[in-house]
């Protein structure tokens, strides 16, 4: 049976690889194309037309999503470690999970739609419409949060059970319940009903 402890350690590591993945993605994937693509990426799209009105650099294009999943996963780290600290977590464990699943399945959607969209363009204004794509991306990151988010609630549903404190009987020892019992009013019967008050005590007895 994995331990609290345990439990909490692999799901930083889990949440560090996860993060240390898709930050590598975001940033791999336009300069993996590089010299497919035109020196301006198309960045943004009308959203009546379908055509791209906006562009960045090849650079900004690879840096600028790495950034914002940077900033996601920053707020995200500081929320648990405050949850840890005041609380036994809440609830902050699952919706960590979702919000990084879903977060970082949307952007890398969004990134392979973007170099997708400007492979062999000789112009970024030339780039294909991104909308299907980017439809599928976010149907595919709201799967991936209500996942991990029913996952962080049926293990934190499952874990209490785990903790429940259990007695430890020393080698050749064991535990006796004894208890006994006394009437107060043995000698007069009062006109109420008789109270009966019970002690309870442990001895431990050798083996």
């Amino acid at each position: 049976m994995t331990d609290p402890a345990g439990r909490r350690n692999a799901a930083a590591w889990g949440i560090a690889s996860w993060a240390s993945g898709v930050l590598a993605l975001l940033v791999a994937l336009p300069l993996a194309a590089g010299n497919r693509l035109p020196d301006r990426l198309a960045t943004h799209w009308d959203a009546g037309s379908g055509k791209p009105d906006s562009s960045m650099p090849l650079w900004a294009a690879s840096l600028f999503p790495a950034l914002i999943w940077g900033v996601m996963t920053t707020t995200v780290a500081l929320a648990l470690w405050r949850a840890r600290a005041t609380t036994s977590n809440g609830g902050a464990q699952e919706w960590a999970g979702a919000t990084l699943g879903s977060g970082g399945v949307m952007l890398l959607g969004g990134q392979a739609s973007v170099v997708r969209a400007n492979l062999d363009h000789a112009d970024w204004r030339e780039a294909d419409s991104v909308t299907g794509w980017v439809v599928t991306a976010l149907v595919v990151a709201a799967v991936v949060g209500g996942i991990a988010l029913l996952a962080g609630r049926r293990t934190s549903t499952a874990a209490p059970a785990a903790e429940r404190p259990t007695m430890e009987i020393p080698a050749g020892e064991r535990f006796v319940w004894l208890s006994r019992h006394s009437n107060p009013g043995s000698r007069r019967q009062p006109p109420w009903p008789v109270s009966w008050r019970w002690q309870s005590s442990w001895r431990r007895w050798g083996a």
